[in-house]
């Protein structure tokens, strides 16, 4: 049933406060900080979702959730607020939409955001199986597009800049079969 434009960002708005806030209580300390415009991105992360699912699931595809770059799994803005980050919130919407990604690949390099999404992730009820990779995308794509052969995959690439883009490094999630996004603020 179609919303008003308000109406789903008063409904985004409530799923990323309110669940960035629970997650955020996990690891308290362990945030991600960016400007207030990284909502906009979280929003788009999940409101693609609720378009991939539906399709894939309609199909029969086993489906897969990649975050190339996932960090802590909560974003702290700078007004104080706590935001549901892209792995969680995408694997969130899917539940609730009852079409969850059969399983997830979450990269971070940084050890203790690794560490700290981990434990953000097995607080989520899911029947997703959650791979978090604690190394650079780079390292590991190819990895992961081989194990997505058959898969029909929603890929995230989010970069902070220009590092950790690479063609090579990038390409094998490139030729996976599904929907990439690319964020570049």
């Amino acid at each position: 049933m179609p919303v008003s434009n308000e109406d789903f960002f008063q409904r985004s708005l409530q799923f990323h406060f309110e669940n960035g806030s629970r997650l955020q209580k996990i690891d308290p300390e362990c945030v991600d900080e960016y400007d207030d415009h990284s909502l906009l991105k979280l929003i788009c992360i999940t409101y693609w979702v609720g378009i991939f699912t539906p399709i894939a699931h309609s199909i029969g595809a086993r489906t897969a959730y990649v975050d190339s770059m996932a960090g802590s799994g909560v974003t702290a803005t700078k007004k104080g607020h706590f935001l549901c980050g892209s792995s969680p919130g995408a694997l969130l919407s899917a539940s609730a939409r009852k079409q969850p990604f059969e399983i997830a690949f979450c990269v971070e390099k940084n050890h203790e955001k690794a560490t700290t999404l981990q434990h953000r992730l097995k607080d989520i009820a899911s029947t997703t199986t959650i791979t978090v990779y604690n190394k650079d995308v780079l390292e590991i794509s190819q990895e992961i597009a081989r194990q997505l052969q058959g898969i029909m995959s929603y890929i995230v690439i989010d970069p902070e800049g220009f590092a950790g883009m690479t063609w090579a490094g990038l390409e094998p999630l490139l030729q996976c079969k599904g929907d990439v996004m690319i964020t570049w603020f």
